[in-house]
């Protein structure tokens, strides 16, 4: 990227070295839209296919950007009006842009079914996070999103899944009430519901990261 493009409002021309076909066009910062043309050439997907027909035949070196005016940004649309009633870029025996009307910048643009089919690839070529697939495919069978516990509840579980969880109900543990009384527990979640207790807090004193928890106690039985 040219750095000594600024970052300010004004108008500017892209030239082709090869064919001598321009571009004009606006921006509030035109540092920022001379990038945004190049990334979108080099993604294949820029709206003018005469522009973008260029940029493949003649390489992105034969091409210049030009600031011609550096306006105000509510005087953008108007200057810009100026220099293509001016400079006639949408005679394509002259340049690359499309709509005649500055205000309106998309009239007119249609787009061939070949400029179709590359904007589809270059789409079909952005790759996807495998949850943003599945969500995607949720919503078109119009079935709950994959992480929701709805989605979840319909899922099996597998056999190692089941042991998993019956070892975790199964395990022993020998509680401590506040009076000093040993309590040997199977199912340590049901006793904590039973007494109003955070298992977590409970696992924790078994795992020796705290002392007690309300006055209670708990370790591996």
């Amino acid at each position: 990227m040219n750095s000594s493009i600024p970052k300010t409002s004004g108008i500017y021309k892209i030239t082709c070295t090869a064919n001598g076909k321009i571009y004009i066009g606006s921006s509030k910062n035109l540092l920022i839209r001379w990038w945004s043309h190049i990334t979108e050439l080099r993604g294949q997907s820029h709206h003018s296919i005469h522009f973008q027909r260029a940029w493949n035949k003649y390489g992105e070196q034969s091409f210049i950007f030009e600031v011609i005016e550096l306006v105000m940004p509510w005087s953008l649309t108007d200057r810009e009006q100026y220099w293509i009633d001016t400079l006639k870029p949408c005679d394509h025996a002259i340049g690359f842009n499309i709509a005649k009307n500055a205000e309106r910048p998309m009239l007119g643009t249609r787009l061939s079914d070949e400029h179709k089919a590359k904007l589809s690839a270059a789409q079909k070529g952005r790759k996807h996070s495998a949850e943003t697939i599945a969500r995607r495919s949720a919503k078109r069978r119009g079935v709950p999103n994959p992480k929701s516990g709805e989605a979840r509840r319909g899922l099996k579980q597998s056999d190692e899944t089941k042991n998993k969880r019956a070892i975790s109900c199964s395990k022993k543990y020998i509680v401590t009430n506040p009076s000093g009384i040993e309590l040997s527990v199977t199912g340590l979640a049901q006793f904590c519901r039973e007494n109003n207790l955070d298992k977590s807090m409970m696992v924790g004193i078994a795992r020796g990261r705290r002392a007690s928890y309300k006055g209670w106690g708990c370790k591996y039985g």
